[in-house]
């Protein structure tokens, strides 16, 4: 997207109720592009993107047992829909084995669960099957619960995915004088293609959002945000999810990172 290039997708007063873009799963040209931006959206201009609003993440309000269909919210599902799908983190607490000089170091796999929205009814929600693990709260020392659990929304009216989450991934990088202002979008599988050290198909500074020395338009007021990036999901990132780089004074909230 250059300099005098704009991609709007949908307004505050008229948010975009569908938009799916597909970034093709094709290799780097690495002769007409040796400093490997390619296969992804690089944005120099104005990129303005505006789903449909909904609460993007709010707590339980009670604690979740394996094999419930109906989870409590602490805060009325705003925007959510039967088909919605939900994230709910892993909470356990577990142990920290060995003795300060041996920590354990091996990796569990997490109990993080997707569901789908089947209905909803004030702050209840039907899930379309029944969880299969636990989702406890967090406690004290003296076993007194002192939070529970996030759930978040992943299911936004705009999206921007790789055609392939296992080959050719795309990668998304705002730099220089670019007016950026996304609210209510997914990106998924985006980025690195793991998170394995370094290769010649796992290039370097490929994230799924990149902030890249990011000034955003000229503003002699010197009010206001000079990006935003709000309410969105980036979903099924390997490595970092959004990286910052030395890009300052945006608004970045309310989103979703899996």
């Amino acid at each position: 997207i250059y300099r005098s290039g704009r991609v709007h997708a949908g307004t505050t007063d008229a948010p975009l109720s569908k938009l799916e873009i597909v970034i093709a799963n094709k290799p780097i040209e690495s002769t007409a592009d040796p400093l490997e931006f390619g296969t992804g959206i690089v944005a120099f201009g104005e990129v303005r993107m505006h789903g449909e609003p909904k609460r993007t993440w709010t707590r339980l309000a009670q604690e979740l047992r394996a094999g419930q269909s109906e989870i409590l919210l602490s805060e009325d599902p705003e925007g959510w829909k039967p088909g919605d799908r939900l994230v709910i983190p892993d909470s356990r607490q577990q142990s920290i084995v060995g003795t300060k000089s041996t920590l354990r170091h091996e990796w569990d796999a997490l109990q993080l669960e997707e569901a789908t929205v089947s209905s909803i009814n004030g702050r209840v929600v039907v899930l379309a099957a029944p969880l299969r693990f636990d989702h406890l709260g967090a406690r004290g020392t003296a076993g007194m619960l002192i939070a529970l659990p996030h759930v978040g929304n992943l299911s936004r009216s705009i999206t921007v995915r790789s055609e392939s989450a296992t080959q050719n991934r795309a990668h998304i990088l705002f730099t220089e004088r670019a007016t950026i202002n996304i609210r209510y979008a997914t990106f998924q599988d985006l980025g690195r293609t793991t998170a394995a050290p370094l290769s010649s198909s796992n290039k370097i500074g490929r994230y799924p959002i990149h902030f890249h020395h990011l000034m955003g338009p000229r503003n002699l007021s010197n009010e206001g945000h000079q990006y935003a990036f709000v309410g969105n999901v980036v979903h099924d990132c390997r490595k970092w999810c959004v990286a910052i780089h030395n890009s300052h004074w945006g608004r970045i909230t309310d989103n979703v990172i899996v």
